[in-house]
């Protein structure tokens, strides 16, 4: 299952999602050194997960749900996107 749904095995979706003008976030721990530089490399908006690495919804469950609920109520979404 792993094998199966790597990121190494997953289309590269960005730029898509782009084109198609729709609200996104990027959402990753702040201690995750590898996908931080992901966004900062592609531009993408992001949404840092305080206190977390890569396993940010378990190691600040509360920051990451409150990132979530930032992002879906924002007044205007597409001020998030990248």
């Amino acid at each position: 299952m792993l094998e199966a749904t790597s990121l190494g095995r997953q289309p590269w979706l960005v730029d898509a999602v782009r084109r198609r003008g729709l609200p996104f976030g990027y959402l990753c721990g702040a201690q995750d050194q590898k996908f931080q530089a992901i966004a900062q490399t592609y531009r993408l908006p992001l949404l840092s997960v305080a206190r977390a690495g890569h396993n940010a919804h378990r190691a600040n469950p509360a920051d990451y749900a409150q990132q979530i609920r930032r992002f879906i109520t924002l007044p205007d979404a597409a001020q998030a996107q990248g």
